[in-house]
């Protein structure tokens, strides 16, 4: 009687550690669930991506994940990412640097934004990923000298930041982009702007902290013009007279020159009859403005003619 007393109480030990050792093990997803139910966006950790890809299916208004990947083990970071994305029907992503590009990625075929910001590029030649429904692509920072070329075009995308990086040139890619519609290349080495031409649906061009002050423009192409171009941003930069760019903009209605050093008439600017925003401060001898009586409707910052 005694013995089987023991083995009960032995039992009930058992059993009250396991659920407490269950419990223990498990409390993570349930705390995860808790924070994470309902959510459309999420900050995580890479450390955090197994907990959620174990509640991929309890997590159905999941939209948006931004993960803070320091390029730890990339495999397994790599096989749940791919998991994750084949699970969830996630519309953007964004990973967070420094940490080398996980180069094995699927599942991305839902996308539409996609952030890769401080993440090193530097050795990726193409990105060879499916990501027909992609319309945002967020490059910023990634040690980029000149552009990963996709595999198949990204006939969806209508913006590209490639802020920041090493590039000289402008991405030569019209087939790949046949709908962008805003390009921002701040912060490279560009030295020309005339393959922006290429783009022929751009509505915002931002070239600011470039070198194209630095080195004479390229002679334009003939009959290629920004028809649908309507911001252009080229300040910080070392001009001194408005770049030729500037006269294939007919519809342009805001003109960012702002911290150059401008010292020539503004003559390019008088066919631009559309113009509503012209930024010329920061220039330490503000420039002629010809015809003003054209401008009635333009709003002129740090200019005195």
């Amino acid at each position: 009687m005694k013995l089987d007393s023991f083995k009960m109480a032995l039992a009930l030990v058992v059993l009250t550690l396991a659920l407490v050792y269950g419990y223990e093990k498990c409390q993570p997803e349930i705390d995860g669930f808790r924070r994470w139910q309902g959510q459309i966006h999420l900050d995580l950790s890479s450390e955090e991506l197994p907990a959620l890809l174990a509640l991929a299916d309890e997590l159905p208004d999941l939209k948006s994940i931004t993960i803070q990947y320091e390029g730890q083990a990339q495999e397994s970071f790599m096989a749940d990412l791919s998991r994750l994305l084949s699970t969830v029907s996630l519309k953007q992503l964004h990973l967070k640097g420094p940490g080398e590009f996980p180069r094995l990625l699927s599942g991305m075929e839902q996308l539409r934004v996609l952030h890769l910001d401080n993440i090193n590029l530097s050795e990726i030649e193409s990105l060879n990923y499916h990501m027909p429904r992609l319309e945002k692509l967020s490059l910023i920072r990634c040690q980029l000298k000149k552009f990963p070329m996709p595999h198949r075009p990204l006939e969806r995308l209508q913006s590209l930041d490639l802020s920041d990086n090493l590039m000289d040139t402008l991405p030569f890619s019209l087939n790949f982009f046949p709908r962008l519609k805003r390009l921002v290349v701040d912060g490279n080495p560009i030295r020309d702007l005339a393959p922006a031409l290429n783009y022929q649906g751009l509505q915002v061009l931002s070239a600011q902290r470039t070198q194209i002050g630095w080195h004479p423009p390229s002679p334009l192409p003939e009959q290629l013009a920004l028809k649908q171009l309507r911001i252009l941003e080229l300040g910080n930069n070392q001009l001194k007279a408005v770049p030729p760019l500037v006269k294939r903009c007919p519809q342009l209605q805001r003109l960012d020159l702002r911290n150059n050093v401008l010292t020539e008439p503004l003559w390019a600017l008088c066919g631009l009859s559309q113009l509503r925003h012209l930024i010329l401060e920061g220039n330490p001898n503000p420039p002629h403005l010809p015809c003003p009586n054209g401008w009635s409707k333009l709003k002129i910052d740090g200019a005195f003619y």
